[in-house]
Parts: C-alpha cells; structure tokens; sequence
C-alpha cells in the first residue's frame, strides 16, 4: 500500500476484521489515523473494535473523537 493513502489503510482494517484479524485490524485504523486524524468513519470503526478487544476506555475515546469530528463538520445537518 502506498503509505500516505489513509482510506486504503482503513479499507484493509475493514477487511482485516471481516477475516477476523482483529490485531491486524488495529494496527491498519491506527495507521490511516496518523495520516488523516480528522477521518471521523475510521475513527469510529477503530472504536467499535477497540470495544470488541475489551479497550472500553479506548473505544470511548475514539467514539466521543468520532462524534465531535463528524458534528464539527456538520456531518448529520
């Protein structure tokens, strides 16, 4: 992959949790997020998965982050 393309990192965390890679997973959401902080979706995906590896401090994090992204860009208006 090429390695400033965040939305092919997530895409292939996507996909890694459709085979159940779920570390692999993590790894590919925190990558595209270092490139595009502000990705609200990723965020959120990379929170319902920290959620599903038992990091409900993390998952939390992530979701508030997600949500006060999405809203400041009028996401939902």
């Amino acid at each position: 992959l090429e390695p400033e393309l965040a939305k092919a990192w997530a895409e292939r965390g996507t996909t890694r949790v459709r085979l159940q890679d779920l570390p692999g997973a993590l790894g590919d959401f925190d990558r595209a997020l270092r490139l595009d902080p502000g990705d609200a979706f990723t965020r959120s995906k990379r929170g319902a998965l920290r959620e599903q590896l038992g990091d409900l401090r993390g998952a939390a994090a992530d979701l508030e982050e997600a949500h006060r992204i999405a809203f400041a860009l009028d996401v939902f208006g």
